[in-house]
């Protein structure tokens, strides 16, 4: 509650993600909304990135990510037009790491339409 008002919420949208699950969900500086895709378990399907406005129409694709080039978890846009993907990876190796030892990979890519 804010001000002792209970939140109002809209009817549920389901988004056409191609069976995939949302890793991240973060805004744009250009207010549409960025979603990390990808596997719900760690099948080595690729994962996507799309940009949605938060309305009822279907995400945009903005590429296509394979498994085997990274692993995304979050994404960030440190300036504009510039994404940067985060993947952990998450390998028995990285999580046998102390904290100090883990780290994660990064793939800055230009906020465009379509697989590049």
């Amino acid at each position: 509650m804010t001000g002792g008002e209970r939140a109002r919420l809209g009817q549920p949208l389901l988004l056409a993600l191609g069976k995939l699950g949302i890793r991240s969900l973060e805004r744009s500086p250009g207010g549409e909304w960025l979603i990390v895709a990808g596997p719900t378990g760690d099948v080595g399907e690729a994962f996507r990135l799309y940009a949605w406005s938060g309305a009822a129409a279907p995400p945009r694709l903005l590429r296509t990510i394979p498994a085997a080039e990274l692993r995304p978890e979050a994404v960030v846009a440190p300036a504009p037009g510039k994404l940067l993907l985060l993947s952990d990876d998450g390998t028995d190796t990285c999580k046998a790491a102390s904290p100090a030892g883990r780290t994660f990979r990064g793939l800055e890519i230009e906020e465009t339409d379509g697989n590049e």
